[in-house]
């Protein structure tokens, strides 16, 4: 068992000093390729487009103002861009989500803290609750029936005027 576990850890070296040597020489070829042909040769760009997170959990698309990412032609990030393969893969942003259940520390991914918003969403304070807006009133929850036919009612709209 002792033995085992010794050509166990071996491997994992070797493979650990392998993926050292792996990125060294990327990032020396990468310096070369800049070097003599310019950061043409080892960047390039990968048009994103944001998504807010709406109600339900689903994902609201914006299209109409495309953004542009960096990335490096190469199989491991370098000079503080993404590699290509990875990038062009990603190209959905989301702007805000909250991850309740997961704390401060552990948040990754884009989850911000409960709370948090993006300025392409408005969000709308009803009886202490936060719920981003969509467009609609949420007509089927008792307490804002009032609310939307209030405002959806003709007389109420005439009346103002």
């Amino acid at each position: 068992m002792n033995r085992l576990l010794k050509i166990f850890w071996r491997w994992i070296l070797l493979l650990a000093l392998l993926v050292a040597l792996v990125y060294a020489g990327e990032d020396l070829l990468l310096r070369y390729r800049w070097a003599h042909s310019g950061p043409a040769a080892v960047f390039d760009r990968v048009t994103t487009y944001e998504a807010g997170e709406i109600k339900g959990g689903k994902l609201e698309y914006y299209f109409d103002q495309p953004g542009v990412e960096v990335c490096v032609r190469a199989l491991f990030p370098h000079f503080g861009g993404a590699p290509c393969w990875y990038a062009r893969r990603h190209t959905i942003k989301v702007l805000s989500r909250a991850c309740p259940n997961v704390p401060p520390a552990a948040r990754t991914n884009g989850c911000e803290p409960q709370g948090a918003r993006s300025s392409r969403l408005d969000v709308i304070w009803i009886a202490g609750r936060s719920e981003r807006y969509t467009g609609h009133f949420g007509a089927n929850m008792p307490w804002t029936r009032s609310i939307v036919s209030r405002f959806s009612s003709p007389a109420a709209i005439t009346n103002a005027t």
